[in-house]
């Protein structure tokens, strides 16, 4: 499946992860086994009308439920459905310059499930304000989602960080103009700022080479 189709305007929120993130998965299924050995399990929410869908990316195929699924995912992403045409537009193009670049990851970045297991122990929400995009229809240029790691929901006491990332950074990045450890240098982080620390430990541990 082509990404031209897959982000396509107009397609909903409802087709994109009941339809096409399996057909945009199964025809990816060779370059996702060089990249991981594990199946992913996310889950994102519309908070602004309470729709939830859940993913689980394998290495034979996708399958994709509306609300909760048994397992717990990795993470799960919180955002408004209102937003839901700029986000499109906006992975579209990120989706596009990682496909463009990943021949240069091959075996620099590959998700295991023991990696996966030992990222169980984290807990907590990240807050992220995204700054800096071209406007939608709507005027959009700035947008705030939520990042729960593994699980659906957040404890009300769950630690908390929060963090403003310039949308020409994560451009940068994925193009290759930046490293991910020179652009979260230069972040500045409120809330529990030990909970940023463990989490770059942790990456680095495991993707030191595709970081830098």
């Amino acid at each position: 499946m082509k990404a031209e189709e897959a982000f396509a305007a107009g397609i909903s929120p409802e087709e994109f992860f009941r339809q096409v993130i399996p057909q945009l998965h199964a025809s990816r299924l060779e370059r996702f086994g060089q990249f991981s050995s594990a199946r992913i399990l996310f889950s994102v929410l519309f908070t602004d009308t309470q729709k939830r869908y859940s993913c689980e990316l394998g290495r034979s195929k996708a399958r994709v439920r509306a609300g909760e699924m048994v397992d717990f995912p990795v993470v799960s992403l919180e955002g408004q459905e209102k937003h839901w045409e700029v986000v499109k537009s906006h992975l579209r193009v990120l989706l596009d310059e990682a496909e463009r670049r990943a021949d240069e990851y091959v075996g620099q970045v590959h998700l295991t499930q023991a990696i996966l297991d030992e990222f169980e122990r984290f807990d907590g929400v990240i807050e992220i304000r995204l700054t800096g995009m071209k406007p939608g229809a709507d005027g959009v240029s700035a947008l705030d989602f939520r990042v729960v790691l593994n699980d659906y929901e957040a404890d009300k006491n769950a630690r908390r960080l929060s963090l403003e990332l310039p949308y020409g950074a994560l451009e940068e990045v994925i193009g290759g103009g930046r490293s991910a450890a020179e652009v979260a240098r230069g972040l500045t982080l409120r809330g529990d700022k030990m909970l940023a620390v463990e989490l770059g430990g942790f990456f680095l541990k495991h993707f030191e080479r595709a970081l830098k």
